[in-house]
C-alpha cells in the first residue's frame, strides 16, 4: 500500500516508476547495516530516504527533462540499482539483531490492536489524498496526465511536476524500505 501511493503520483501522470521493487531492497538492506556498523537509527533512516530521493531524482530529470520513456528509464535504474545492491551486499544477510529496536517495535507491535504498519500506510494515504485533492500541485498531475500539451499551454511547469513526483515516489520507496525491515526483521540480496 505505502509503494502505491508513491506510484499514484507517477501514474496520474501516464507514468510507471519500475525501479520501487530493487530500491525497497537495497533501502532496507542499508538501514540494517548502517545501524549494525554503529550508525544511529535517524542516520540510518535518512540514508535510506536519501537512497530514495537521488534514484527518484535521477529518474526524474530523464523522463522530466530528457523526455526519456519512464518505461526504459525505470527498468534501466530498476537493474542499476539491483546491481548495487548486489555489490554492496556481498552475499551478507540482515538479521533481527542488526535490525533498530525502533524500526522493528514498528514492525511487530500494534496500536489497541491495529498494527503500526498499518497506520503508517494509512497517514499516508490521507496525506496524499489531501495533496492530490486540495494542493494545486496535485491537481496538476491530473492534467499532465489528461492532456499533457494542454497542460503545459495552460501555464503548468510539466517537467517540475514530473520530476517532483518522482522524486517523491523514491522518497516513498524508502520510507517502505523500512518498513518492510520492520515488517520482517530481515534483508538480503534477494529482497
Amino acid at each position: 500500500a505505502i509503494l502505491a501511493i508513491g506510484q499514484t503520483f507517477v501514474i496520474v501522470m501516464r507514468h510507471i516508476d519500475l525501479s520501487v521493487g530493487s530500491l525497497i531492497g537495497f533501502t532496507s538492506f542499508v538501514i540494517g547495516d548502517l545501524y549494525d556498523k554503529g550508525y544511529p537509527t535517524l542516520v540510518a533512516l535518512g540514508a535510506a530516504l536519501g537512497i530514495g530521493v537521488i534514484v527518484g531524482g535521477i529518474n526524474g530529470f530523464l523522463v522530466a527533462y530528457l523526455n526519456l520513456p519512464s518505461l526504459v528509464v525505470t527498468l534501466g535504474s530498476l537493474y542499476i540499482v539491483r546491481g548495487v545492491f548486489s555489490d554492496y551486499a556481498f552475499g551478507r544477510t540482515i538479521t533481527a539483531a542488526m535490525v533498530p529496536p525502533e524500526v522493528s517495535w514498528i514492525g511487530l507491535n500494534r496500536f489497541f490492536g491495529i498494527p503500526y504498519l498499518f497506520l503508517i500506510g494509512l497517514v499516508l494515504v490521507i496525506v496524499a489524498g489531501f495533496a492530490m485533492r486540495r494542493l494545486r500541485s496535485g491537481r496538476d498531475l491530473y492534467a499532465i496526465g489528461s492532456n499533457p500539451p494542454a497542460a503545459t499551454l495552460a501555464g503548468i511547469p510539466v517537467a517540475k511536476r514530473v520530476f517532483g513526483a518522482f522524486v517523491i515516489n523514491g522518497a516513498i520507496a524508502g520510507l517502505a524500505g523500512a518498513v518492510m525491515l520492520g515488517r520482517f526483521s530481515a534483508a538480503n540480496a534477494n529482497s
